[in-house]
């Protein structure tokens, strides 16, 4: 096709040709111009085949491929027992967990999917497989009260005594009468007394203690901050793990520390309604006004009606643990004697106790006191986060705040003051 500037430049020459000379030049640039829309269009066609080709191959490239375990899990969730089976039959292991450590067997207990739970048993899938909460299969099946699941698992070896992070055992958390009583039948029949569930309970806090006398014997700091920058003493007071704590007191831990939301171990205590450590806490002089980043003190904010949020989950799930953000209704019961604790404290100086807990115990016998104050019930979350250990040093610790509807707990906090200062 010719350009422009050319069909410009012969204007001149054009007009002087005669009429026949200028339809033979027509029919030229036609010719020219028909010759070059051809040559165009397949350029263009070719252009368009090879984007279409690069499209194909970087699709194929780019295509989302899921690990096995996603695989495996999403296939159960559906309760297709023959894919689950083609899976198993490739040897995919039947224990592979999802960011929460949940595993298919613990999905289908849920779901109430009896043949996969079979299927998945008879592969080889681990009975007791915790997920990041601790919960087993177990925990799963007896909460929803399925008992014919319950049957299968215990007679596959299914732990009575597993104890998830809410410091709950499987029957704990069953509701159903039959399910429940075939529980407890089993734990009979297994010779599990209450000596042995106190036992399996307190197991997590006695390793705790083993693990700060190891550290203690090598000398370390037990100030040293973990994830989230928590310390022992932090993990302790949520827990209510009162050995540890006077452990880690008697050795000079500091009541002062702060984690990444400036909570100290006091505001763990008394979130988490741990009425021991609150007393211990306080009678070393823990600091009752202490503030967090968000102006929280251990008290003052403990509402009714709290709004429980889980703390983002670190390193792939991995994390330890996160500090709940808390509101309530201001005009609450709860709320207003909270205040009124408040004022109090405002108004009086703290005398600590020589002795911890010593002041504690019943109305105090101070000339002038003119308080025995008692907090009314709060709600609190399900759990406190929990420390993991594995006979060496701390893993982790995590918490459940959504894993069941939150018990009602008890803070009583005996206060012993002296005159009004001022």
């Amino acid at each position: 096709m010719a350009e422009h500037l050319e069909l410009l430049a012969e204007m001149p020459a054009v007009a002087r040709m005669s009429t026949q000379e200028r339809l033979k030049h027509a029919q030229k640039r036609r010719t020219q111009q028909l010759k070059k829309w051809a040559q165009f269009e397949k350029e263009a066609h070719g252009k368009k085949a090879r984007a279409e080709k690069r499209k194909k191959t970087s699709s194929k490239e780019k295509r989302v491929l899921f690990p096995e375990s996603i695989k495996l899990l999403e296939a159960a969730s559906r309760n297709d027992v023959e894919e689950v089976r083609q899976f198993l039959q490739r040897g995919i292991s039947p224990n592979l967990y999802n960011e929460d450590g949940l595993t298919a067997l613990h999905q289908c207990c849920i779901d109430d999917f009896g043949d996969v739970v079979a299927l998945l048993l008879e592969a080889g899938a681990d009975v007791n497989a915790c997920d990041s909460e601790l919960w087993t299969p177990l925990h799963a099946a007896a909460t929803c009260g399925h008992l014919h699941l319950v049957e299968l698992l215990i007679k596959h070896g299914a732990n009575l005594l597993a104890v998830n992070t809410d410091g709950n055992m499987p029957y704990d958390l069953c509701e159903d009468d039959v399910t429940l009583d075939y529980i407890e039948t089993a734990m009979a029949d297994q010779g599990i007394t209450q000596e042995k569930i106190e036992e399996a309970r307190a197991a997590t806090e006695h390793s705790m203690v083993e693990d700060i006398r190891k550290l203690l014997q090598a000398g370390a700091d037990l100030n040293t901050p973990l994830d989230h920058s928590a310390t022992l003493l932090h993990i302790a007071s949520a827990n209510g793990y009162l050995e540890a704590a006077e452990l880690l007191l008697e050795h000079k831990a500091s009541m002062s520390a702060k984690d990444n939301d400036g909570w100290e171990p006091l505001h763990a205590a008394a979130c988490w309604g741990q009425i021991h450590l609150v007393e211990l806490l306080v009678a070393h002089g823990a600091d009752l006004n202490g503030k967090s980043v968000l102006d929280e003190t251990p008290l003052g904010e403990r509402l009714e009606g709290a709004k429980m949020k889980r703390g983002a989950r670190e390193g792939g799930g991995r994390g330890w643990w996160r500090w709940m953000e808390r509101g309530g209704d201001g005009g609450s019961p709860d709320f207003q004697s909270l205040q009124i604790l408040q004022g109090a404290l405002s108004c009086f100086v703290w005398q600590a106790p020589p002795q911890p807990s010593s002041a504690f115990r019943g109305p105090c016998s101070h000339p002038d006191c003119q308080s025995h104050l008692v907090l009314k019930p709060l709600k609190g979350p399900s759990s406190p986060p929990r420390m993991i250990f594995d006979g060496k040093a701390p893993l982790s610790i995590r918490g459940s705040a959504q894993a069941l509807p939150s018990p009602t707990s008890f803070l009583y906090l005996h206060a012993c003051f002296s005159k009004p200062a001022g």
